[in-house]
């Protein structure tokens, strides 16, 4: 498959009310944090538009589990909103990636550089969870599947 140089992989952390958004170039793979959707009845739409605008070849989903790696109510919001997004979203293949820590990573980064939530998303700490959970996948190589 040949893959345009503009194209990205996306990933996102879902929250029940904001989910954050990161991006990599398909060359750089160097993951950053792009966008925060308000989680509300038009998130499917502005999805399928940040998609679209970011290029996108795949999507990454966080997916929470508990400390013991099980299931919790968190997994199965996450998994019933990949449901909607893959019905919508087709032509995007989706993985899913684990998110431990990420939240609090991005808390502890926002913390040192001394910022908190603005309108700005790398200064979003859903926006950067995203983009740890992009580093995660990317780091254990299940991107090459993508580029080859």
């Amino acid at each position: 498959m040949s893959v345009s140089s503009d194209a990205t992989i996306c990933a996102l952390d879902v929250g029940d009310k904001r989910i954050g958004m990161a991006q990599a170039n398909v060359v750089s793979l160097f993951p950053q944090p792009c966008a925060v959707i308000v989680h509300d009845d038009t998130v499917i739409e502005r999805l399928k538009e940040l998609l679209s605008t970011h290029k996108a070849i795949a999507l990454v989903v966080g997916l929470p589990r508990s400390l013991q790696s099980d299931d919790t109510a968190q997994t199965e919001s996450v998994r019933n909103f990949v449901a909607r997004v893959r019905s919508s979203v087709p032509a995007v293949p989706l993985y899913f990636q684990d998110e431990a820590g990420t939240t609090k990573q991005a808390e502890e980064e926002l913390r040192q550089r001394k910022q908190s939530a603005s309108n700005d998303p790398r200064s979003s700490k859903d926006a950067l969870a995203a983009s740890y959970i992009l580093e995660d996948f990317i780091q254990e190589g299940k991107h090459h599947e993508l580029l080859d």
